[in-house]
């Protein structure tokens, strides 16, 4: 059993934990939350109601013990209920409540008089109350569904020094809304003032992270005309970056909505690949033999073992210089290679396909060949890119670049495959040493796109590394986690 204490001194706390909370709800989550009259439960739990898509007010149960929430609008369906006036446990089922739970999740104020739902394996017990005149939040898990829900928990209140980070900046006073994170620790924060300017604020925490390398490439990016953020503030000591807003049209969900701009959304994003490879290689690390080779064997380290086999790993690592010798010899002077150019990392600033390409999440940023941002774009582990696209996009980048070779081709095949098994392994890593399974669903495109990237007559050697040691079936399942 671990407990952890999360302090909420104001509205602006209880708004950012709450929507950390809703953010990691599923169909059949309950949270409970504990304390006395005037804790402090209704208040959270309307704002994880807010934050899961209610715009209206959320009124307290307490007369009619259950408030239900359709899906849509909300992410969710949400049933609220508050069982103060419960007599016996037993009146729930009068209630009809079981009905009114199912596919839903539950926010549950004075549980116990229920009965309590901590038996359930979803169950985040939040006890809310006043502690030196502050709110503060309990987490009660002991089990791995529950642990899912209590890293939330754990994650939502508001950096340390923050505040006084934002009043040196001149943000003092702004909204502060949470954004959903990726698979690191870093956390993302859009912060609005009463003027009505907005910031994005990066929180890169130290050991974990560290936010000098974002700023170097930042920096970099923008002195050679291309649009990474403009730095408006930075204490990368306590992790602190606020930067330019670039808005809310990400290329991956604007095209959703745009369909028909699909192919000139493309090809302004291999434009502007095509642009920053004219450009000096910047002063970053190179993409050497070493981190080729760390990075592909993520497939044997985490993914193999998963599945329960044992692999030839010193014959992996002999295919795979065998396969990139040619390639690293091929890449100097390399180019800069931002390593995630992909539709969730290019916003379209002005909300169109042709307007300049903002870059995001390049800090791990190296000198390596060209196509290595090519395979980001058009091989990406998040959306389908037909093939069709794919090749008419490494037509248009070689029109723009005059890369238009045999070895170019086999070497977009070599760095496919080897973007493809690392990001297997990291999918993998991410589930069972990080407890986020929610990855594990886009193996499949990977590994469908890493079949065809061996396919090449460059990649024979690891190619018939994969036949002897990865099994006929689970290929034909695209690499899918078994059961």
């Amino acid at each position: 059993m671990r407990e952890t204490r999360t302090p909420l001194p104001d509205l602006a706390a209880v708004a950012v934990y709450g929507a950390t909370i809703a953010a990691r709800l599923r169909p059949g989550d309950v949270v409970a939350l504990e304390g006395g009259l005037g804790a402090g439960k209704t208040t959270l739990a309307r704002a994880i109601i807010s934050a899961l898509g209610h715009a209206d007010e959320v009124p307290s149960p307490s007369f009619t013990i259950i408030e239900t929430y359709p899906s849509p609008p909300l992410r969710l369906p949400v049933v609220h209920a508050d069982f103060y006036r419960l007599e016996r446990p037993e009146e729930c089922a009068e209630l009809g409540l079981e009905e009114y739970r199912e596919g839903a999740v539950l926010i549950a104020e004075w549980p116990e008089h229920a009965g309590g739902f901590s038996h359930e394996p979803a169950c985040l017990a939040i006890a809310s109350g006043n502690g030196g005149g502050k709110r503060r939040g309990r987490a009660d898990c002991d089990c791995p569904r529950r642990g899912r829900l209590a890293r939330a928990h754990a994650m939502n209140t508001l950096p340390d020094g923050l505040a006084a980070f934002l009043a040196e900046a001149g943000w003092e006073g702004a909204a502060i809304s949470p954004l959903p994170g990726d698979a690191s620790f870093r956390r993302y924060f859009r912060l609005s003032r009463s003027d009505g300017a907005r910031a994005m604020l990066m929180h890169a925490p130290p050991p974990h992270e560290d936010p000098a390398p974002f700023l170097a490439v930042a920096r970099w990016l923008s002195a050679h005309g291309m649009r990474a953020p403009a730095i408006l503030a930075a204490a990368p000591e306590a992790g602190f970056v606020l930067t330019e807003d670039f808005g809310n049209d990400r290329m991956r969900d604007w095209l959703e909505t745009h369909p028909e701009h699909e192919r000139a959304a493309y090809e302004a994003a291999v434009a502007a690949l095509a642009a920053l490879h004219r450009l000096p290689p910047g002063p970053f690390p190179p993409y050497d033999m070493a981190t080729y080779q760390r990075e592909a064997a993520l497939i044997v380290e985490w993914y193999c073992p998963a599945q329960g086999l044992e692999v030839d790993t010193a014959g992996f690592a002999a295919a795979w210089e065998e396969v990139l010798s040619p390639l690293v010899a091929r890449q100097q002077p390399g180019v800069t290679v931002l390593r995630d150019y992909h539709a969730e990392n290019i916003m379209l600033l002005g909300g169109q396909p042709g307007a300049p390409q903002g870059l995001i999440d390049f800090q791990d940023a190296l000198v390596g060949h060209p196509a290595y941002d090519l395979v980001s774009l058009l091989q990406d582990a998040r959306r389908d890119v037909p093939a069709p696209l794919e090749d008419a996009m490494l037509a248009h980048y070689a029109a723009l670049t005059g890369a238009d070779s045999a070895d170019f081709r086999a070497d977009y095949a070599r760095l496919g495959a080897q973007r493809n098994a690392k990001i297997v392994g990291i999918f993998t890593r991410l589930k069972v040493r990080d407890g986020k399974p929610r990855y594990l669903a886009l193996i499949p495109r990977v590994w469908a796109a890493l079949e065809r990237d061996l396919a090449h007559p460059a990649l024979a050697p690891v190619a018939r590394w994969f036949d002897a040691n990865i099994p006929p079936a689970l290929r034909a399942a695209n690499g899918a986690m078994l059961p």
